[in-house]
Parts: C-alpha cells; structure tokens; sequence
C-alpha cells in the first residue's frame, strides 16, 4: 500500500512553473525541482511520470491562468473594444511589473524546445 501524498499536486506544479519559468526547462534539473519543490524525486516521478510531464502541466497552468484573465476581462461589461483594450493593457502592465524580466512563459517555451517538442507545439497552437 502506498503512502498518501504529503503535498498538493497543483500546489507543486504551481510551485515548478515558476521555476521553470525562471530558468527554463534545460536549465532546471531534478535536483533543482527537488530542492525548490520541497519533495522528493520519487514522489515527483511516482506523481507526474517525469520532468518533461510535470513541465508539460506547468506550461499548460501557465497557459490556464492568463486565458483566464484575459476571458475574465474580455466577458465583462462595457464596450467590447474597450475590454479589448484593458487585457491588453493588463498584460503589458503585468509584464512591466516583473522584476525578473522573465517574459512570456509560453514564448520562451516555444523557443527552447521547438520544433522538437510535440507537447510545447500542441500548447502553443491552442494558445
């Protein structure tokens, strides 16, 4: 019988994308998840299959939350160039604010593993 998970899955995919986001998937071992995700390599593995599967669910939670946003935006009331206008301009003032210069997660992913990354293209044609 196996243990119960000690952490919440979403919780840590949460937690890894901003790593990765950060440095990238290349640039972020198992070690480093390990280390920033305050769980095991096992558990890792035994819950997301391997790290390319958990980068996969972090891009994709990336994906998530800004569609989110913008729809949040877009759906509201007013005018729909007016709404059209404030997602753009929440995206510009979010990208502003980080201080880390990270860029568009999704951008960045497209660059480090295309065109050899069926997963990353699949995400990036949705989005």
């Amino acid at each position: 019988m196996s243990r119960p998970k000690e952490f919440e899955p979403e919780a840590v995919v949460d937690a890894a994308k901003d790593l990765f986001w950060r440095r990238g998937y290349a640039n972020t071992s198992m070690q480093d998840l390990v280390d920033h995700l305050g769980v095991g390599r096992g558990s890792i593995y035994d819950t997301f299959g391997s790290k390319h599967e958990l980068w996969i669910q972090a891009l994709a939670k990336y994906c998530d939350d800004g569609a989110q946003e913008i729809l949040a935006t877009l759906e509201g009331p007013g005018p729909l160039l007016h709404r059209l206008r404030d997602a753009l301009l929440a995206m510009v003032d979010r990208d502003l604010r980080d201080s880390d210069r990270k860029g568009c997660m999704l951008v960045n992913a497209a660059m480090e593993t295309l065109p050899g990354d069926p997963d990353t293209a699949k995400l990036a044609r949705r989005n």
